[in-house]
């Protein structure tokens, strides 16, 4: 459903970061959060995971890692 947003790094937690897009606040599920740079505008590739009660977006800094995700996952 989502390939990519595009936003500003407002909260960096241990495993997710806050994504600012338009005044919307993103929570995004990454590996290595750190990699992030905070207050800094960046792309993040997404991937959507839709249970009956989850809904999470699972974010990469690549389209090669999150390529790599769907791979495992699958």
């Amino acid at each position: 459903m989502y390939a990519y947003i595009y936003g500003e790094v407002k909260k960096i937690g241990t495993d997710y970061i806050i994504l600012d897009n338009n005044n919307i606040g993103y929570k995004i599920i990454t590996p290595n959060p750190y990699s992030f740079i905070l207050d800094e505008a960046c792309l993040v590739h997404l991937y959507l995971y839709v249970r009956d009660d989850v809904h999470d977006l699972y974010g990469f800094m690549t389209k090669e890692e999150k390529d790599l995700f769907e791979k495992l996952i699958s």
